[in-house]
């Protein structure tokens, strides 16, 4: 960031790669001022090209182009699109002059031949329509308010993508900016117009990159890793003030009784990015195949799916430490799979095969694989709470430092054991993260009208609290890594917030549409998918390209395909083990049947046998 008398200049990369670079710039003046090249002078390299999209945002100044960019010895436009929308009126009576720029930018020592081609295809995209498309109607639509209003409520519910490589972070560089702004606007409403239409712009601007980067032909080299912001997405409600919406815009994460926070700064390696997407691809794939299954009536009973929430379990395993436990509700394929549960055990047992991860016996709601510490998932409604609580109590009496992790959506967080498992968790000072995943629904019912209060991370009251934007793998891997620590460290207990939401009904046999509308979800898909959005990221931090990751996508799928062929060959548990695994050491009871029929129990050590395996 540079900064000028009554001006502020704000750089943020959108792509770094060999020779060619990509930045966006937002310059804001409050006076009349006459821009340096000092930004160029100070990153154009001989044998580069510089893509450089440009807001300018000016009070009482004719902006073009040519006079933005001035003159220099060292560098010269290529190519240049510029949209100046000039005497836009606000409510403090000013007249603003607002310029968008594309431009391309080559160092007098480059390949001119090079910056000619890249400029041709710029200049074929946006012919096309398909870079910066319509990028200034929430500017023209200012001047009507109520309509101006509308739109961005119907557009601008989520902040855009970050940008890797930031030299500093782009959410306090964008606060300085709309503090500036609101010195020269007095109307809060249209103040947030025309923040959040610089959100619009951003987003527009990071779209352009990632298509210009496909679409180039370029070979571009990938990252060893990248850093990131992470920013959280927000939904804008009647009622918020603009600081309140100013104050979570930029936040993934909000606290309740801490003094510190996540930091807000991560950095990923390719490998952990690629092992991320991975895991959230074969989730998202194995719970589309369930579905199926269940359609195609080779699932019977309950089956709950995870669709939508993979980020959670991605990000919580990806932080946790061996030896740490995991519980939870009937929602559990995805934590089973990442558990150690291969999915060729997962589709058996969801099958009801003997080969399944509890030999066919437990179904959709009960797979568990005790060796690498996951206790199941529950089929009572909260009942796994005061179990984690327990587990978080042996770690506690041994001395142990580990770290129990006990899950339960916001449909579990009425019940009462939730509230008598944090009073004796906090007592204790238990090293125990109660995970809330909150997706919105109960069954049919929302949060709103389930909840006097739907802040679920300060439901612990005494118990410290935080809420996590949990579409983010990267946000929950942060938030969990520093829980685990806070209660590592003997500070006991702490409510964890995943705001996170679900695709598919709560169960099979429920549509999910009766209670909420087809758009809903769509729109969340569209703006939210935690496996597109970090998809995205990986794409903008040259982490991947994107050959790279369709080859992803199709070993994925191959490997879902392959598991349910080798699980459905599989035969059904025989009769005889129908009362076996019932306790750890099934004792030889003589039971009593529907029929005079005296039934003996086979003892456990003769399941190996019976199964032949």
């Amino acid at each position: 960031m540079q900064c000028f008398p009554n001006c502020m200049l704000s750089a943020y990369p959108l792509l770094v790669d060999g020779a060619l670079e990509m930045y966006f710039l937002i310059i804001f003046s409050l006076a009349d001022s006459t821009f340096t090249t000092l930004f160029f002078h100070s990153r154009i390299l001989p044998g580069r090209s510089v893509l450089v999209f440009i807001l300018c945002w000016t009070c009482g100044m004719p902006t073009s182009a040519e006079n933005l960019l001035g003159v220099s010895p060292r560098f010269h436009p290529v190519r240049m699109h510029a949209s100046p929308y000039n005497d836009v009126q606000n409510p403090g009576g000013r007249k603003q002059n607002i310029l968008t720029a594309m431009v391309m930018i080559t160092c007098e020592e480059g390949d001119p031949d090079i910056s000619k081609s890249i400029a041709d295809q710029l200049d074929t995209l946006i012919r096309r329509g398909k870079i910066i498309k319509n990028e200034m109607a929430v500017f023209e639509a200012v001047g009507q308010r109520r309509k101006a209003l509308q739109k961005l409520y119907d557009v601008l519910i989520t902040v855009p993508p970050t940008f890797c490589g930031a030299e500093q972070s782009f959410s306090s560089a964008f606060g300085l900016f709309v503090t500036k702004l609101r010195s020269s606007l007095k109307d809060e409403t249209i103040d947030m117009l025309w923040a959040m239409s610089v959100f619009n712009l951003i987003r527009c601007f990071h779209s352009a990159a990632l298509i210009f980067r496909s679409s180039s032909g370029m070979n571009f080299s990938t990252a060893a890793e990248a850093a990131f912001d992470i920013t959280v997405n927000i939904e804008m409600k009647r009622g918020n003030s603009i600081f309140e919406l100013l104050n979570l815009l930029f936040k993934p994460f909000k606290t309740h009784k801490l003094d510190s926070a996540p930091a807000q700064q991560v950095t990923v390696t390719r490998d952990e990015a690629m092992k991320y997407l991975r895991e959230m691809l074969l989730v998202r794939r194995m719970e589309t195949t369930a579905s199926n299954m269940y359609k195609e009536k080779q699932i019977r009973g309950f089956c709950h799916l995870y669709s939508g929430q993979e980020a959670v379990a991605v990000g919580m395993k990806a932080a946790m430490n061996e030896g740490d436990s995991i519980i939870t509700a009937y929602r559990c394929h995805g934590w089973s799979l990442l558990s150690g549960i291969t999915l060729k055990q997962v589709f058996a047992e969801l099958a009801g095969r003997v080969t399944g991860a509890v030999h066919g016996k437990g179904g959709s709601m009960h797979m568990y694989n005790a060796k690498s510490h996951f206790y199941g998932g529950c089929a009572i409604v909260g009942a796994q709470i005061p179990l984690g609580t327990g587990i978080s109590f042996a770690y506690k009496y041994r001395d142990e430092k580990k770290v129990s992790f006990c899950l339960y959506g916001d449909g579990a967080s009425n019940q009462g054991q939730l509230y008598e498992s944090l009073n004796m968790a906090k007592l204790w000072r238990l090293p125990c993260v109660f995970v809330c995943e909150n997706n919105g629904y109960g069954m049919g019912t929302s949060v709103e009208r389930s909840s006097a209060s739907t802040e679920y991370y300060t439901r612990g009251d005494y118990v410290p609290g935080l809420w996590v934007n949990a579409m983010d793998v990267l946000a929950v891997r942060q938030a969990t890594k520093w829980v685990a620590e806070y209660c590592r460290e003997g500070n006991g207990p702490v409510v964890l917030e995943m705001a996170t939401y679900r695709y598919f009904g709560h169960s099979m046999s429920d549509p999910g549409t009766s209670y909420r509308t087809r758009e809903e979800i769509q729109k969340v898909r569209k703006l939210r998918d935690p496996i597109t959005g970090f998809r995205e990221k990986m794409l903008s931090a040259n982490l991947a390209t994107e050959e790279e990751l369709k080859d992803l996508e199709k070993q994925v799928r191959k490997e879902v395909e392959k598991a349910l062929e080798e699980a459905l060959k599989d035969v059904d548990p025989p009769l005889e083990l129908l009362y076996t695994d019932v306790y750890k050491d099934t004792p030889n009871l003589v039971l009593r049947g529907t029929s005079a029929d005296v039934v003996t129990v086979l003892p456990k050590t003769l399941t190996s046998d019976v199964l032949k395996i």
